[in-house]
């Protein structure tokens, strides 16, 4: 979000084209997470609406990743 003190805008933020809110979603599938590489971050205002508001604005954004622990498949017998 980003805020003058006294306006607030809201951000969108997209991680490798997925959305980010509070809900914990996959951005990265494992294979990919695996090689590691590089990939987008895009944080825009929320809506397209032309902004009524002026000034400085000041902001931050704050994402968490955490690695998924897969279970091993054990071969059958």
């Amino acid at each position: 979000m980003l805020s003058n003190g006294n306006d607030t805008i809201p951000l969108a933020v997209i991680f490798n084209g997925v959305t980010l809110s509070k809900t914990p979603s996959t951005v990265v599938n494992a294979d990919d997470a695996k090689t590691g590489g590089r990939t987008n971050l895009r944080i825009t205002q929320q809506t397209d609406t032309p902004l009524t508001v002026t000034g400085s604005f000041t902001g931050q954004v704050a994402m968490v990743f955490e690695p998924v622990v897969e279970t091993p498949v054990e071969p059958e017998s």
